[in-house]
């Protein structure tokens, strides 16, 4: 009888047990805002459709809303008619990718609003940013003599951001107060230099308090989005749950709409993803940043 040698007993391996989890599944369905329209006008004309919708508090990211209301239409498209024989309301079948585009869209503005600034705090930013151009124009001449202060100069950080703008006049501040008479000398008129550097510290506090304000959610791209999300997914459970009464005897359709519209799929496919590797799983590029505690 043969045997194997330790090299091929070594690498000889058990066949792999066929795996029991559902495959991934990955939309067809391409949604486009229509001709025309940005993310910001899309939503303008609709919002009229979103002030009645309670904002409410949702764990499922957006971006995965969309990939799943994707799903759905891509599941569902050759069964509306057996949809609609068990009393679905045909307004969710015809609005459901719209209501998917008002996620995206809000989505979109909600990303653009949180990483920039309004023209407004712009020019508020650059003000402040030439009138410390200004001071430090004024210390280097007026405190040429001062090694010191030379070397304090140069420690000084301009222009990487608000707050170190902020900073920046903090430490002008201080030495305009302390050598006043080497600022009077070259014809400063040193109170309004540093009454005009505080006005800036104060409107750039604002500033920088409304995009922290901002980057916690608590402007209205966020509350937009929040109602686009249960506007959207009022249709998609309505859809889903036809679907699933409709054609429970579809075991391969059934797979693909169990827990369309919960957190309990995104979690299982992100864990899915994991081990299956090769699988598609990619989805809009788009990421959730605010956690709210319930769904």
């Amino acid at each position: 009888m043969a045997t194997l040698s330790p090299r091929a007993a070594k690498t000889t391996k058990p066949a792999k047990k066929p795996s029991q989890k559902p495959a991934i599944t990955t939309a067809s369905v391409t949604l486009l805002l229509p001709e025309g329209h940005t993310a910001a006008s899309f939503v303008a004309e609709h919002q009229l459709l979103l002030q009645p919708i309670p904002i409410t508090e949702h764990r499922l990211p957006p971006n995965v809303l969309v990939h799943h209301g994707k799903l759905l239409l891509d599941a569902v498209k050759p069964h509306t008619s057996a949809l609609l024989a068990v009393g679905l309301d045909p307004m969710y079948l015809s609005e459901l990718p719209k209501r998917i585009l008002l996620v995206q869209a809000t989505q979109t503005l909600r990303q653009m609003q949180r990483t920039s600034y309004t023209a407004e705090e712009n020019a508020t930013i650059e003000k402040a940013e030439a009138h410390r151009r200004e001071m430090m124009r004024i210390a280097r001449y007026a405190f040429r003599a001062l090694p010191d202060v030379q070397q304090t100069l140069t420690k000084i950080q301009e222009g990487s951001g608000v707050a170190d703008t902020i900073e920046d006049f903090g430490a002008l501040i201080h030495l305009f107060t302390e050598h006043r008479a080497l600022v009077t000398k070259v014809r400063v008129d040193v109170d309004a230099t540093i009454a005009t550097a505080r006005d800036h510290v104060r409107a750039l506090s604002e500033v920088a308090s409304l995009r922290t304000r901002r980057a916690k959610g608590g402007l209205s791209e966020v509350i937009l989005r929040k109602k686009a999300m249960a506007y959207a997914l009022e249709a998609l459970r309505e859809v889903r749950d036809a679907a699933t009464f409709a054609l429970a005897s579809d075991e391969k359709l059934m797979a693909v709409l169990q827990g369309l519209g919960t957190l309990e799929r995104a979690t299982r496919e992100a864990a899915m993803s994991e081990d299956d590797t090769e699988e598609d799983t990619s989805i809009d590029d788009d990421t959730e940043e605010d956690s709210a505690p319930t769904e």
